[in-house]
């Protein structure tokens, strides 16, 4: 005989109601102890609730869908993200799954992923954040999916780190140290937002503070092995700045073999600082880092996409999500004779 949720609540010694929004799609609205008091109960009858049958009566699937590109360039999100999105689907009763775009399909006309032409999900939580294909954005659109895009800038539904305001903050962290000759450094020459919004917090803080901007971008994307290579020519050649602040870990690694391999000490002899999503130690050297918030933008994204399944019509004003600081021990006042 099936269990019912009648049967749950008898066991549970709550209400019917509570019973049906627990292990239906309100499971947050409860107290963890309410939700484990439910959930016992149904374990010890035996419960298993039909997904078929709720996605009929529901017209809901209760199933998230990430949606990536097989492009790490393209679409990336570490594990600590990955988890911060599940968490917050699985605390309003959802599953999450995980569907990857062939991008060179996307450039047919004749081509629907099926994850557009079915309904196999309540909603998309996109994590295409460079290159966008401009097709991927029309489907979206005209298959009226409700769709979330993170680390991504579309005017509204979507959600991503403060870039610029970070870039400020780490600018005037050198400027208070003391520091006046300043370089932004970026060898990747990345077409995502985040450069041009680095660029211009950098820049914003310069100008305010009466200094003059000095934006070190390669005019194309260096490879990884040539990125030392790369930035002890510019060492070379330029005047050598008392401040560096790398767009990313992949400048700052680099940067840092090039400096010891000239001979510059750090940080007495140049103080260096970079963005990145976790603490910067990958050269085992602790690197002052502009946390870029990529777990909350992950589970902010996540929850915004809860809402705009209950209200698919409503666009959602972009959200931001400011930087933290991790301090290394990279940063320094510039010398006396600097």
């Amino acid at each position: 005989m099936a269990v019912t949720l009648a049967d749950i609540a008898a066991r549970s010694g709550l209400s019917t109601f509570t019973v049906s929004n627990v292990l239906g799609t309100r499971p947050h609205l409860f107290k963890p102890e309410t939700r484990e008091r439910v959930w016992a109960a149904a374990r010890e009858l035996g419960y298993r609730p039909n997904s078929a049958a709720k996605a009929i009566a529901t017209g809901r699937f209760n199933c998230i869908s990430l949606l990536m590109s097989p492009m790490p360039n393209r679409s990336s999100l570490n594990s600590e993200a990955m988890r911060g999105v599940h968490d917050v689907v699985a605390e309003r009763g959802n599953h999450l799954n995980i569907t990857w775009l062939p991008d060179e399909l996307l450039t047919s006309s004749t081509f629907i992923p099926k994850i557009l032409k079915e309904t196999m999900a309540d909603g998309l939580l996109i994590n295409y954040f460079q290159e966008i294909p401009k097709a991927l954005v029309g489907l979206v659109d005209v298959n009226r999916i409700p769709s979330i895009w993170i680390n991504s800038k579309q005017g509204g539904d979507c959600v991503c780190p403060a870039d610029v305001a970070g870039a400020e903050m780490a600018t005037r962290r050198f400027i208070e140290q003391g520091h006046r000759d300043i370089v932004l450094l970026d060898c990747s020459t990345s077409t995502h937002y985040s450069a041009v919004d680095r660029a211009t917090g950098y820049a914003n803080a310069m100008t305010s503070a009466s200094l003059k901007p000095r934006l070190v971008r390669a005019a194309e994307t260096v490879p990884l092995p040539d990125r030392t290579a790369y930035i002890r020519a510019w060492l070379a050649r330029e005047p050598v700045p008392t401040a560096i602040l790398c767009y990313s870990e992949t400048s700052a690694h680099p940067l840092m073999m090039a400096l010891c391999a000239q001979g510059l000490r750090v940080p007495q002899d140049v103080s260096v600082m970079t963005f990145h999503y976790s603490p910067a130690d990958s050269t085992g050297i602790a690197i002052d880092t502009v946390i870029v918030p990529d777990v909350e933008v992950a589970r902010r994204g996540a929850q915004m996409l809860m809402k705009k399944i209950e209200e698919p019509k409503v666009r959602l004003p972009e959200q931001t999500v400011s930087c933290g600081f991790a301090e290394g021990v990279t940063c320094a006042p510039p010398r006396a004779d600097r």
